[in-house]
């Protein structure tokens, strides 16, 4: 987004609102007890690993590594058979 904030006038107002939205979250965040910001870091964890076993990474480093975990299989490729 930043790189075409440069070239036009509406990305650089969402840019704006998107960092504006991003400073408020963190200055929210912040003000937050640990165990609050630990529970979000868990749970922002928990999305990024969920995403990366639905897209295969973790089953596509597995046949790279030669490993099989058939567990580690996304159950999105069982939709193409």
């Amino acid at each position: 987004m930043a790189i075409l904030a440069t070239e036009f006038r509406w990305a650089a107002r969402v840019l704006r609102h998107a960092r504006a939205r991003y400073d408020a979250w963190t200055g929210w965040l912040r003000r937050q007890h640990v165990l609050t910001r630990f529970l979000v870091t868990g749970a922002t964890g928990v999305v990024v690993m969920g995403t990366l076993w639905l897209l295969n990474v973790f089953g596509l480093v597995a046949g790279l590594l030669r490993v099989d975990l058939p567990w580690l299989a996304t159950p999105i490729s069982s939709f193409r058979d």
